[in-house]
């Protein structure tokens, strides 16, 4: 085997080692390719995928935000609603004296709030 090498022409080892770098700058080339078409799919999904994000975070935005509103309309009535009902007790709409408020306050609403019940 050492003495194939020592015999061998230096001509056929340019040969191969050109043909070696040739197979070689082949691959090289191949797996540039193989990338950029890579990089170029991942571009398109990344262009296809991100306004559709963009859109639904912006819908849910708003879902929230109407959902918001509806809230404090609602809350703001009740709290004018309980103004309201506040200033008819001290008015004396329900009797007279604190002992009509107390009477009153402890029977006029029991709250159901998920199972518990207060009074």
């Amino acid at each position: 085997m050492i003495a194939s090498k020592m015999d061998s022409d230096p001509a056929d080892t340019c040969s191969n080692s050109s043909t070696y770098t040739a197979e070689l700058t082949d691959t090289h080339r191949r797996v540039a390719y193989a990338t950029i078409a890579i990089s170029c799919l991942c571009l398109a999904a990344m262009a296809t995928v991100l306004p559709v994000i963009h859109l639904r975070l912006d819908s849910a935005q708003s879902d929230i935000q109407r959902r918001m509103d509806v809230f404090s309309s609602s809350s703001r009535g009740l709290w004018q609603d309980l103004v309201a009902e506040k200033r008819v007790r001290r008015q004396g709409g329900y009797g007279s004296g604190p002992a009509a408020d107390e009477q009153q306050c402890h029977s006029c609403v029991q709250l159901n709030v998920g199972g518990w019940r207060g009074g």
